[in-house]
């Protein structure tokens, strides 16, 4: 369960990442996606994405998992790309 994942998780202290998660149990069908948008957040774009995963039962942890972690891997990437951006115009 989601819960026995949490608890074995590392204790470490996490870095931040704008990410929004929304699981549902006992839905008429089965999905998982996510989706990574950019934003303007005081003057400054960001980049924030969002992970939907919906099962018949339980969701399965595996795919909560792989979009929470590919999320992170494609919001790096877009601060990575916009840091290199930056630069170059300087």
């Amino acid at each position: 369960s989601l819960l026995a994942y949490l608890d074995r998780a590392p204790k470490s202290k996490p870095s931040s990442q704008p990410i929004t998660a929304y699981v549902l149990s006992g839905a008429g069908e089965e999905f998982a996606g996510y989706a990574i948008e950019e934003v303007d957040i005081q003057g400054e774009a960001k980049s924030v994405a969002t992970v939907v995963v919906v099962g018949r039962d339980e969701p399965s942890l595996e795919k909560i998992v792989a979009g929470l972690e590919t999320s992170v891997a494609g919001l790096v990437a877009d601060e990575e790309e916009r840091a290199e951006k930056k630069a170059a115009e300087e």
